[in-house]
């Protein structure tokens, strides 16, 4: 019984920090480890060191009627070659008018000085990948949610850098795009990435409370999943891409 306690007390799981906000962790070429976090509400990305004290702070810019939807690739050497710190925004503007309320989409690459380094009308949803001897290219999905069919396309760019983290932040993690449409009606689409190392996962579904409602099971074959939201009724539900090996972070549906 000492012993067992012993070993309990050893590997304990201690709390360190709580953040507002999403938060998630980067590896900049120059300086090493760091915590990001999206603050949303004021238009910033915060920087803290490893033991959780504040580095920096970047203003980011938001197109007029916009907010932030996610930040992403914060680095030093990913886009360009200078020093300085550059990130992946996804905007989203409200838009309201015609039949059926949507989210337009925006991706770009903005520099810690305010610069855009890239802009693509659509995109709502990114992914890097490494395809060998240090390259490594930039998958922007563009989603036209103002037409019935919603079409898809793939904007693929050369980048000067590789991701430090890509083998655990990338190519082994789960993913969970933006939906579209969203707020949804009848039926939502929902973009995933899947593990490497999981031949199959699950898409689970939430209600506000956290109460999982839904589930249905996904795999490497395709990369999008159209959920019919019959029985569901209208409000918030959040969602996950979860494998034996990962969960993606949550993301919000809105039906109506």
């Amino acid at each position: 019984m000492l012993v067992l306690a012993s070993v309990m007390a050893e590997s304990q799981v201690i709390q360190e920090k709580t953040y507002a906000g999403y938060a998630a962790i980067t590896q900049l070429e120059l300086e090493g480890y760091k915590y990001f976090v999206t603050d949303a509400v004021n238009n910033k990305c915060l920087l803290y060191n490893t033991d959780h004290s504040l580095w920096k702070t970047i203003d980011v810019p938001v197109p007029e009627n916009n907010f932030i939807a996610e930040i992403a690739y914060v680095s030093q050497h990913l886009f360009n070659e200078n020093d300085n710190i550059e990130m992946l925004v996804i905007y989203a503007e409200y838009i309201s008018s015609g039949e059926i309320p949507y989210y337009e989409y925006t991706t770009s690459v903005k520099g810690e000085t305010g610069g855009n380094l890239m802009s693509v009308d659509g995109g709502g949803y990114a992914l890097i990948q490494d395809v060998g001897d240090e390259d490594a290219k930039l998958l922007v999905y563009v989603y036209d949610l103002s037409t019935f069919s919603f079409p898809i396309s793939t904007e693929v760019f050369d980048i000067p850098g590789s991701p430090l983290l890509s083998p655990e932040n990338i190519a082994m993690s789960n993913d969970a795009g933006n939906p579209f449409p969203n707020p949804a009606g009848s039926y939502v689409n929902i973009p995933y990435v899947l593990d490497e190392r999981d031949a199959t996962g699950y898409l689970i579904i939430s209600d506000i409370s956290g109460k999982e409602i839904r589930q249905y099971k996904v795999g490497k074959d395709f990369h999008n999943i159209r959920i019919l939201t019959s029985g569901l009724g209208n409000g918030i539900f959040f969602y996950r891409i979860q494998s034996e090996h990962n969960t993606s972070k949550v993301k919000k549906i809105i039906l109506n």
